[in-house]
């Protein structure tokens, strides 16, 4: 199932976990209440907690919970973006920074009094992000949700601030639209296909299925991430998808080809995809003993790779499919998801994965 002793399958879990557990169980019950808005996704020895494609929280063994102290920056504190406090932060003193636009090239002097100041910013937020996880984990019964609410209030004003100094061109984004896939592609939900089973799925080098060193093609040559992990209700069959949002997205380095050919290379190759089904089955397996599955049956077949388009103009459906059909040369599956005006009030109907037939 895998290459290394090191490698843990997602949704499983060690006795160190598995102790913690019962502190984590308020936690993981609200999040599972459908109208918070919050989306469960097992990792290997982990369990993440989403809010609009973000991580909000990630709980894992010895009683350690995660909250990003980055939520609390707002780019009026500074005119440093996040990313360049963080590179402030690693470079050695004396060095000059070749990472960051605003610093490549400058001087020691120059850099040296911002440094400081990243490292001032950088001690608040982390003690304010302390302050918040020490208060969840002292929070009893509906005090947790007060708190979870909150986490998710800080999540949603650092997006909203980054938007409004432009940093960020909108808070809506292709992790949102994927987080409400999630959310609204349940086993229960009516009018849905399929049920979501897992998102942003990162193929370790150290499994079986991974793509081989002269076949990696994704910036940097790391392994590929899949986007959602989806069973269609009906027949059991395991799907791949990946997702795209607007016509922008189709082409590049991240491109509608890159991601068929990294399919391929992978769980799609007729000699790796066994060893995939085998690690899904674990995360089946979790997710039906924890309540989230009940009737939906696994096939254990090869998945198949299905594109998810969010359109965002009207045009998009058309030009998308065209692109499919010229750079893939394959007859690929697209499920198309409706064109909204209004998507800071999106609708669980226009969340729905459904197959064209």
């Amino acid at each position: 199932m895998n290459k290394s002793k090191g490698y843990i399958p997602r949704g499983q879990f060690n006795s160190d976990f598995m102790k913690d557990l019962p502190n984590y169980l308020d936690i993981i019950a609200y999040a599972k209440d459908p109208n918070h808005e919050l989306d469960i996704q097992y990792r290997g020895n982990s369990v993440n907690i989403y809010y609009l494609g973000c991580s909000l929280l990630k709980l894992t063994d010895k009683g350690s919970v995660k909250f990003n102290e980055n939520y609390f920056y707002r780019p009026s504190m500074s005119s440093l973006r996040m990313t360049d406090i963080d590179r402030l932060i690693k470079l050695e003193d004396g060095a000059i920074s070749q990472e960051s636009k605003f610093f490549m090239g400058k001087s020691p002097e120059f850099i040296k009094p911002y440094k400081a100041k990243a490292y001032a910013i950088k001690a608040d937020l982390t003690e304010q992000r302390d302050t918040m996880i020490e208060r969840l984990k002292n929070a009893k019964g509906e005090s947790v949700g007060q708190v979870l609410e909150e986490m998710k209030k800080t999540m949603y004003d650092w997006k909203k601030a980054l938007k409004d100094a432009r940093i960020r061109t909108s808070v809506i984004g292709e992790r949102v639209v994927q987080h409400y896939i999630s959310l609204y592609n349940k086993e229960k939900e009516p009018g849905s296909e399929f049920v979501v089973l897992d998102l942003e799925y990162a193929l370790s080098e150290k499994s079986l299925y991974r793509i081989p060193e002269d076949k990696k093609t994704q910036s940097g040559k790391r392994q590929p991430i899949i986007d959602i992990v989806a069973i269609e209700k009906a027949t059991g069959q395991l799907y791949v998808m990946e997702l795209k949002y607007g016509l922008k997205s189709a082409s590049g380095d991240a491109g509608v080809d890159v991601h068929y050919q990294d399919y391929l290379n992978s769980v799609g190759d007729d000699s790796k995809w066994r060893y995939f089904l085998k690690d899904i089955n674990i995360l089946y397996q979790r997710e039906k003993q924890d309540g989230v599955l009940s009737e939906v049956c696994l096939k254990q077949e090869k998945p198949v790779f299905v594109f998810v388009l969010k359109p965002t103009k009207a045009t998009d459906v058309e030009e998308f499919a065209k692109i499919v059909a010229k750079k893939c040369n394959a007859d690929i599956p697209i499920i198309n998801l409706p064109l909204e005006k209004d998507y800071e009030n999106p609708t669980r109907q226009s969340h729905h994965l459904l197959l064209e037939r």
